[in-house]
């Protein structure tokens, strides 16, 4: 399975499918080790044009899939003490979207390489994760998109 599939496979999850909104974006995957088994969370968010900028959402939810598995870790609503404004956190303008295609696609490649490990050996290293961690940083850097996913923890 490659990084563009796991958005689908998370929203077509029955339990989130009832519980969020059909305009959430996924988001960008992040993967993490937990008691030594691969996660992959998702901040889900929504995504809108105004005229020429894309406007990002705050994250509306944290969500966590141990992997390959596609067991439910956790599923937390981040706004459970207010509803979320619909002011964008951040905006990116049209004439930045080749660079951030690129620097998605980037990241796309090291975190399809996590992947494909966990998928040939069984398991994959701490080392592995933590290259995937650091092109997930530069992706978020380059797309200007630290309001959505810098307040991540990663542990």
């Amino acid at each position: 399975m490659k990084t563009e599939e796991l958005s689908a496979l998370l929203l077509n999850q029955p339990a989130l499918r009832h519980e969020m909104a059909l305009d959430m974006q996924a988001g960008l995957p992040q993967f993490l080790l937990r008691q030594g088994e691969l996660c992959v969370r998702f901040m889900p968010h929504k995504m809108r044009w105004e005229g020429n900028m894309l406007c990002f959402g705050a994250p509306r939810y944290e969500i966590e899939l141990v992997w390959p598995f596609r067991h439910l870790a956790l599923f937390r609503s981040l706004t459970w003490w207010a509803p979320p404004g619909e002011e964008p956190v951040c905006r990116m303008p049209r004439e930045a979207l080749p660079e951030a295609r690129r620097a998605m696609a980037a990241y796309q490649a090291s975190a399809d390489a996590l992947l494909d490990a966990r998928s040939s050996r069984g398991s994959v290293s701490p080392d592995q994760v933590e290259a995937c961690r650091l092109a997930f940083d530069q992706c978020v850097a380059a797309c200007h998109l630290g309001a959505v996913y810098g307040g991540m923890a990663w542990s």
